[in-house]
């Protein structure tokens, strides 16, 4: 005999949890796409209040710049993976039905013979059209997704962009701009480094500023032949510190007081998460990370000169303890923990020139 079926088994179960949420608006929706020397990054988003709300990303380590120190030439190999993320980044955009965005192009092509090239093929095959921006134009832009992390205390910031093909660096005096007014003063540089004499508004002041055409891919790819470690790490200072010889924003050493330095790109954000020790690569630890350093006897956010001499002597830098420390370096993607020996020539150069602090942020990565 069949046992008997209960009351109410027949009803349907009531909803534990909410319907997929309501598709965005496209109309209220932005897209930003960076081509770099090494990576492809996309981001859609829509505002809310005075942030973004991210809805869709894309990041994809292309390569792109592989070879193009030894040729002046992108290679078949790396236009073919290029023009495969892109497609990608466009089936996206038509997913989110995006109407408004803007997609740029930086050092590779800038450099590259064939860059004018290569950028036309894509336009033919994905419909997108990249638009190539000038080394001033990429400094303008890193300082301002850098803007909403200057501290109250700030009046005197430097603005450190490592790229994969590029390094920029943007000194900004901030001294005369009310406390409250300095993010904003640096949210109007965007409109170039040339103070405006007609602006109503309290005016950040541009001391000096310098695109290297420099980055860790290239540095990888100039001295790839070097095989010892602290040879290549030797050279690389070398090369990189005649480069910034003009970079000159003043004579005399600053005070420490009121001085910020701020490192933004995904280059920097692999260090950091490096130095946090995060297994996986988190992005909240590392979204302007406040890392805190046992330096002497007091531990505070990262921000003095003492920082930059832990953050730098993490790695180690020459020979057997170098190649140690880099197997240690947890593996977030294989392309991060290849370059990182380059990021750390960079790190070290700025700790001779400035023997300041540096805190992280990761907004051009993913909303700048």
């Amino acid at each position: 005999m069949a046992p008997k079926r209960p009351r109410g088994a027949s009803r349907l179960p009531r909803a534990v949890a909410d319907g997929a949420p309501e598709k965005p608006d496209p109309a209220g929706l932005y897209a930003a796409l960076d081509l770099g020397t090494n990576s492809c990054r996309m981001l859609i988003a829509q505002p809310k209040g005075n942030q973004f709300h991210v809805i869709d990303s894309f990041s994809k380590s292309v390569q792109l710049g592989q070879g193009l120190e030894r040729s002046g030439r992108l290679s078949r190999a790396a236009m073919r993976r290029t023009a495969a993320a892109l497609k990608i980044c466009r089936s996206k955009l038509d997913r989110h039905e995006v109407a408004r965005y803007r997609l740029v192009a930086t050092e590779a092509c800038r450099r590259a013979i064939n860059g004018a090239e290569f950028l036309s093929s894509v336009e033919r095959e994905t419909g997108l059209k990249l638009e190539v921006i000038e080394p001033e134009e990429e400094a303008r832009l890193a300082v301002v997704s850098c803007a909403p992390l200057v501290s109250a205390k700030t009046e005197q910031v430097l603005v450190v962009d490592i790229g994969g093909g590029s390094t920029e660096f943007v000194w900004i005096d901030i001294s005369r701009v009310p406390k409250v007014e300095r993010p904003r003063a640096l949210m109007r540089l965007h409109t170039g480094f040339a103070p405006d004499p007609a602006s109503p508004f309290p005016a950040a002041r541009v001391v000096d500023w310098i695109s290297v055409p420099l980055g860790v891919a290239t540095l990888r790819d100039q001295f790839n032949d070097v095989e010892d470690d602290a040879a290549r790490f030797a050279l690389m200072s070398w090369y990189f510190e005649e480069n910034l010889s003009e970079f000159t924003p003043y004579e005399a050493e600053q005070t420490r007081e009121g001085f910020q330095v701020i490192g933004t790109s995904g280059t920097v954000t692999t260090v950091a998460a490096s130095h946090l020790g995060l297994r996986r690569y988190d992005l909240g630890p590392v979204v302007a990370a406040e890392a805190e350093m046992a330096c002497g006897n007091r531990r505070h956010r990262a921000g003095g000169a003492d920082d930059l001499e832990a953050f730098a002597g993490l790695f180690g830098f020459v020979g057997r303890e170098l190649r140690q420390v880099l197997l240690e370096i947890p593996a977030h993607q294989r392309e991060a923990r290849r370059i990182v020996l380059h990021v750390v020539e960079l790190v070290a150069e700025r700790r001779d020139a400035e023997r300041h602090g540096n805190p992280v942020d990761h907004t051009r990565r993913r909303e700048g």
